[in-house]
Order: C-alpha cells, then structure tokens, then sequence
C-alpha cells in the first residue's frame, strides 16, 4: 500500500467518551489524514449518509441515542461489506454472535492497544486496497474491451461456422444485423474466390485448440467486397465458441503481400537458373577438356603415323631402288607391296579426314562454349540488375509498412 493510499483513506470513529476519542483521533491522524469523529450512533449514521466514501467505521458498542450494534445494523441496510471495527469494556456472548452475524470485522477490548489496533485496521485497509486496484483493473479491462470495439470487427461463431455474434462495427462493415444472423455461417460472408483449403486449414487450427490468424477477403450483405485481418481463437470458458477479432485492411495491402511473395519467387528462381547454368557451363568446360585431351592424344597419334609413313616411304624407295634388278618374281613382289603401301595411304588419309572431322567439331564446341560464357555473363549482369531492383522494392515496402503502420496508429 504506501502513504499515498492511507492518506485517502477515511475513517469514522464513534465514541461517547470525550477523552477516549480524541486520545485516539490524535494518535491515527500520525497515519490517515481524513479522521472524522461522532459521540454517538445516530450522529454518525448522519454523516455516513452524508459522507458515501466513508471506508473505516471504529465505533463503540454502548452509546446513547443509537448503540454501536444498532449503528451497524443500519450500516449493513445499505452496505454489507464496509469494514467495521467494535471497541468496548465489556460484552456478552449475545452481542458477540449478532456483531458476527452483521459481518463485524473485528472486536476489540478497552483499554485499545494502539499496535493492535493499527494492525486490524492495516488488514482492513490491505482489503480496501486489493478492493479498489480490483475495482480499478475492472474498469481498466473495461476500458480496453470497449477500446478493442470501437476499432476492431468482433464476430462470434459456434464449432458448426454459425455466427450468433457481430459487435456494432463488424455490423456496419459486413450488413448483416441481429436478425439477419438466423443460418449466417462463416462461409457466407468468406468471399467465395478463396479457395476451400484456406477455410480448412483455419478449422484444423481451431480444432488443435491454435491461435489461427489469417489475411483474406469477405462479402457483405450488399455483395461488396472487404478485406479483413482476422484472428480466431476459441473461448476458454466455452469451448463450443470461436471468438473472431478483425481489423480493416485494403486491397493494396494484399497487392503488396503478393508482390512480395512474386519478388521472392523470382529471386528463387534466379537462383535456380544461375545454378542451372553454372552446372550447363561446368559441363562443357569437362566437355572441352575432353576433347582437349582426345585432340592431343590424336596429334600424337598422328605424328607416330606420319613416322610410320615416313618409314615405309624410306622402304618404298628401298624396294624401288631393288626392282630396278629384279625379275617378273620382284615385279610381283614390287606389285604386292605397292597396293600395300596404297592401303596404307588410304589409311592415312582417312585418318585425316577424320582428324579434320574432329577439328571442326572442336571449333563447333568452341564457338558454343564462347557463346554459353556470353550467355552467362549476361544472365550474371542481369541477375545482379534485377538484386539491386529486389533490394529497393524491398525498401520501399518496408517503407509502405511503416508509414501504415503508424496511420494505423
């Protein structure tokens, strides 16, 4: 509690005793500052009319005009829990059980220990505490439901989708008034574009008892269209209801997810692209190396058969040089290795026909390697435009958020 709070607090004390009660006024002004004093009950039951925020009543069982059992009994008429607190010199079990009856808070016995009292009168005024931060957090939640209506689109919904609920706001939105609400379903005011499965996945939520929080479009009565950010969760203290709190958005703000959504794709596929590309490239780049490998490994080839030709021309002139001397049996001979070295010639021209086959293929692949690695290095030049151009869409809708954000504050 604090000083700030006793000091608010009011006390009445009833005492016929002159003495007795400005001995006790004294010592509690040191504590509450509103001290009011009566010498009798019927005094003080004028001015506890008088004074509806009186919260402390000390009073004295036997006075004149109007004793303290009588002052609590006209009390409780009018309120049954104000703290009330008995002194006295003397009772009897009679007095003692109707003071309980008439919900006295405590009963204390002349001559008053202060610390004692101070004590009772600290537990009653704890309760008046907890009372009005009670009273105080009431009216504060009150505050924020009525805030909450006045902004937001509240809709209720049994577990079937019938709408037995709209608040005023939700009313004027969507149409639809308390007596149209006789077979209203949530698949009524769904717009019916959105797809079946959206309105599923929102019930699967439910059912799993999740919070369920969804962006989509509604229909009014009239047929127009309206676009709520809606949050569904189910009533705790009822679970065969579905509490639904909306606010209004617009259509521009949907534009805007899906374009985000758009940006984001593109980037993706981008980047899959770029990867496709980059694997097409390695490829070739093997591609090349292969027939790089398969050009030398021929040239080495080539120049052993060139060798080899040279070889058998050296033999060639030999056996020529030989003929000169020899009979028809040479001449054969001479006939025999002539149409060999001919198919040896054959062989080797073939072999560079071959040779000449694959070198055009090779410049083939260059060329359509040349042209992937242009390719490449376009779609790169394009992708690093198109990042740039992604970063400041991104920064502009973050922008746009922020400025609705605080229009919608």
């Amino acid at each position: 509690m604090g000083s700030n709070f006793l000091n608010e607090i009011k006390i009445l004390i009833v005492e016929s005793s002159e003495e007795e009660r400005k001995e006790l006024v004294t010592r509690l002004k040191k504590y509450f500052k509103t001290i009011i004093e009566a010498d009798n009950g019927e005094d003080a039951y004028e001015i506890y009319n008088l004074h509806n925020d009186i919260d402390l009543i000390i009073s004295k069982i036997n006075m004149p005009k109007l004793n303290g059992l009588e002052l609590l009994r006209k009390v409780r008429e009018r309120n049954l829990n104000l703290p009330f607190i008995f002194t006295t010199e003397r009772t009897d079990t009679e007095t003692i059980i109707e003071a309980i009856d008439l919900n006295v808070s405590y009963y204390l016995f002349k001559p008053i220990n202060i610390n004692t009292l101070l004590q009772k009168i600290d537990f009653v005024c704890e309760k008046i505490f907890l009372q009005k931060r009670l009273e105080e957090k009431q009216k504060e939640i009150k505050n924020y439901i009525e805030s909450v209506d006045n902004v937001a689109l509240i809709f209720k919904m049994n577990t079937d989708g019938e709408i037995f609920y709209m608040n005023r706001s939700m009313q004027e939105v969507s149409g639809y008034r308390q007596n149209d609400f006789d077979g209203l379903t949530l698949n009524k005011i769904i717009h019916p574009n959105i797809p079946k499965k959206i309105i599923q996945d929102v019930w699967d939520s439910l059912n799993k008892k999740e919070l369920h929080k969804i962006d989509t479009k509604f229909i009014s009565k009239a047929g127009e269209e309206f676009y709520l950010n809606t949050t569904i969760f189910k009533n705790n203290t009822n679970e065969e209801e579905y509490i639904n709190v909306a606010f209004l958005t617009t259509e521009e703000n949907h534009k805007k997810r899906d374009f985000y959504k758009k940006v984001v794709h593109n980037i993706q596929e981008a980047n899959k692209k770029e990867n496709e590309y980059k694997k097409v490239v390695a490829e070739l780049s093997r591609k090349l190396e292969q027939q790089e490998s398969f050009i030398s490994n021929f040239n080495n080839q080539l120049d052993f058969e060139k060798r080899k030709s040279l070889t058998k021309e050296r033999q060639l002139t030999h056996y020529e040089l030989q003929m000169e001397n020899l009979n028809a049996k040479h001449d054969k001979i001479m006939y025999s290795k002539n149409e060999e070295i001919k198919g040896y010639i054959e062989s080797v021209e073939e072999k560079k026909r071959k040779i000449e086959t694959q070198t055009k293929m090779i410049k083939n692949y260059e060329k359509e390697l040349k042209l992937l690695k242009e390719k490449y290095k376009s779609l790169e030049t394009d992708v690093t435009k198109k990042n740039h151009r992604i970063v400041g869409l991104l920064d502009l809708l973050k922008n746009a958020n922020r400025e609705n954000a605080k229009q919608a504050v």
